[in-house]
């Protein structure tokens, strides 16, 4: 659903209820992945690492805040981009999980 929403969101823009709506389930999926990372980094790295792995993952926010700031403000991709790789990101979780 979220690969859905990062790649049609450009163009709902203009209707306001839709993108309204767009961006409250876009943060539903943001929420999950924020309540179930202590309990797959526990399962997948056991309870002696999990928490320590749990607290690294917590750095990617500011570094992934950081490459968009250097893609919207330098590279003039505008969001679109950020809407594409947001996408892609969310294919390669998808991928990910299946294989895991």
């Amino acid at each position: 659903m979220n690969a859905f929403l990062a790649f049609t969101v450009p163009y709902i823009v203009d209707y306001k209820q839709v993108y309204f709506a767009y961006v409250v389930l876009s943060y539903i999926c943001y929420g999950g992945h924020l309540g179930i990372f202590p309990a797959i980094t526990s399962q997948i790295f056991g309870v002696r690492y999990g928490p320590q792995i749990y607290g690294i993952l917590f750095y990617a926010f500011p570094v992934s805040n950081f490459i968009q700031y250097l893609l919207v403000n330098y590279i003039n991709s505008g969001y679109f981009m950020i809407f594409k790789i947001s996408g892609l990101m969310s294919i390669g979780a998808m991928l990910i999980v299946k294989r895991i």
